[in-house]
């Protein structure tokens, strides 16, 4: 236990030199992208919980934090990309878990980098949002927050959508600004029910990027503004057909209907049924949503890609495509019943993971939209439940 101890606090001391080198290289570097993130100064160990919106939002942070390194609660899929491993968990701390979960060794895990010391962050939605409004977060995020027994900081990025949306392939060059919403100290969070650290942890890191946008608009420049938007909103709202949306540069079209509108560098639509995205996508998911109860449709969103068994490491190659009549996803020649998989989360925009059967796979690809997959088993698992 000592000899651990020791080990802990040399690799802690390690990082935090090579994080004060880092910290002003990475800042100037981000100059790029106007980031004015607000310095958290609580002394200790703290748990701090931000919203997501962007890939780059550990950055983001981890710039509030210029005098020590942040642990960062991440998706367990960081933990097998090689050489970027390799980097983050040379300079970072980093606690895995399973994606779009909170599992009880990832609990002991944060628990203990807090005893010793280090600040961790949490982004509870889990996942971050496809149209520019927050997600819930995770049901037991205030229980966590309680039982932890430290500071509690909500820290709220507003600008870090429309800098780079997920389903975006390229960043923009606009404005983002971290607020610390709230510092939550134990004894307050000792008073507290779960379910309302759980309320106040969502009000505080909410963002909506339309009122954002509304009350201090910013231009968000570069180029292809809505490109691979097609991986996000898969159905036209004039012909009601599905996985007919594609784009080319700022512009949007249906391959029946032909254009549709245009994204502007403030990420609204300059014309058409809808504004903005998020107003597209809620639309979209109600008729998703029919479609899905209609069960008329099969052989959609097909695509080719890798399929790997995490059990076994073994890969192979694949055809997939998602079949609603059957409600099944077809795999070469197998198909997999929706109703029958665990549990299924979407890594980016080109992975799937999921559990099947006591297996746990992921499904790779560079030119499918996964996005239909996964709201396909949401819905059919909420018929089931």
């Amino acid at each position: 236990m000592i000899m651990e101890e020791q080990s802990f606090e040399k690799e802690a001391r390690r990082r935090k030199r090579a994080w004060r080198i880092l910290h002003p290289l990475v800042r100037l570097y981000f100059r790029r992208f106007h980031c004015s993130m607000e310095t958290v100064n609580v002394e200790g160990p703290y748990l701090l919980i931000a919203n997501h919106a962007c890939d780059l939002d550990p950055i983001f942070v981890g710039l509030a934090s210029p005098d020590r390194p942040l642990a960062y609660v991440a998706s367990e899929h960081l933990m097998r990309m090689g050489f970027i491993t390799k980097l983050l968990t040379r300079y970072l701390s980093v606690i895995p878990r399973p994606k779009a979960s909170m599992a009880i060794d990832t609990i002991r895990a944060v628990t203990k980098v807090l005893r010793q010391g280090e600040p961790v962050v949490l982004f509870a939605e889990g996942d971050n949002t496809w149209n520019g409004i927050s997600g819930s977060i995770f049901p037991a995020t205030g229980k966590l927050a309680k039982i932890m027994k430290v500071p509690l900081v909500t820290y709220r990025m507003e600008g870090n959508y429309l800098t780079k949306p997920r389903w975006a392939a390229v960043t923009r060059r606009g404005r983002v600004k971290g607020i610390i919403s709230h510092v939550y100290m134990p004894e307050e969070l000792s008073r507290m029910r779960p379910e309302a650290i759980d309320n106040c942890i969502d009000q505080d890191i909410h963002v909506d990027i339309r009122e954002v946008q509304k009350h201090d608009p910013v231009r968000y420049k570069g180029k292809h503004l809505a490109e691979h938007m097609e991986k996000a909103v898969f159905i036209c709202p004039e012909c009601k057909k599905v996985g007919t949306i594609y784009t080319k540069g700022p512009k949007v079209f249906c391959s029946d209907c032909g254009p549709l509108t245009e994204i502007d560098p403030y990420g609204n639509f300059t014309k058409g049924r809808f504004f903005h995205i998020s107003e597209w996508d809620q639309w979209q998911q109600e008729a998703y949503r029919a479609c899905i109860q209609e069960g008329k449709k099969k052989d959609l969103f097909a695509f080719d890609g890798a399929m790997t068994n995490l059990t076994t490491k073994e890969e192979r190659p694949v055809r997939v495509s998602l079949d609603l009549v059957a409600r099944t996803i077809r795999v070469n020649d197998d198909q997999i019943l929706l109703s029958q998989i665990t549990d299924l989360s979407m890594v980016r925009t080109n992975r799937l993971l999921y559990t099947y059967q006591d297996g746990y796979f992921e499904i790779r690809t560079d030119t499918g939209v996964l996005r239909p997959y996964l709201l396909a088993w949401q819905e059919i698992k909420k018929e089931v439940e």
